[in-house]
């Protein structure tokens, strides 16, 4: 990726030995992509399309996105098969009318052959209203125009920190908290480099009064 979020800073493997895209509040983090690598867009992202501008409504988990137009342009003109020539608006509906009928097909046959009326009626649920159709957004389609701060991103777990730490249960835990805290009481001289002494805090808890305390976030 050769575009960051603000302030974020290029990726840091020295550091953090995990995939990442970005390191940003000085922890790695990643963009968040779609079986197929495509980055995932926030919804209510605006977006533009051949039929005009809209916003995403909802991402349909394989690249794909309902796109809500909010302002049709009126330039557009689309001529199918039959010699018929539609308008922005008129277009944009017989998407919506061919996707809902899809969903329709596969509703009936869940709830009369599956049996499965619970997972029938979630996809009517979804049915398009007549402004919004489906399309596939990614790198090849500039992502709809959207900014990289419309992207998904997630902190990425330190698995040589995080996951090993995870392991530990609370009595653990405890019990190096106690060692860590006893080490520095035993030797009034011992002096601690600041960013040590945040690492055990962290890791820790060495310098927290309430040995009680819950477990720390060992999350980078």
């Amino acid at each position: 990726m050769t575009i960051l979020p603000q302030n974020a800073t290029s990726p840091d493997f020295a550091r953090f030995p995990v995939a990442h895209d970005f390191v940003l509040n000085n922890r790695p983090h990643a963009f968040v992509r779609f079986p197929n690598g495509a980055i995932q867009l926030k919804r209510g992202t605006v977006v533009s399309t051949d039929m005009g501008i809209g916003y995403i409504e909802r991402g349909l988990g394989d690249g794909s996105y309902a796109i809500r137009i909010t302002h049709f342009d009126g330039s557009f003109e689309k001529t199918l098969k039959n010699g018929r020539t539609l308008n922005a608006e008129s277009f944009v509906r017989l998407l919506s009318s061919s996707f809902n009928s899809g969903l329709f097909a596969k509703a009936e046959f869940f709830e009369s052959q599956v049996k499965d009326k619970k997972y029938a009626g979630e996809l009517l649920e979804t049915l398009l209203d007549s402004d919004t159709f489906v399309m596939s957004l990614t790198s090849l389609s500039d992502y709809g125009g959207a900014s990289v701060e419309d992207y998904m991103i997630t902190l990425v777990q330190d698995e040589k920190k995080g996951t090993i730490l995870s392991k530990l249960d609370r009595k653990e835990r405890r019990r190096l908290r106690k060692l860590a805290t006893q080490m520095i009481d035993d030797s009034d001289d011992l002096e601690i480099p600041s960013d040590i002494a945040d690492e055990l805090d962290a890791e820790f808890g060495a310098f927290e009064d309430d040995e009680n305390s819950e477990d720390v976030d060992t999350e980078l």
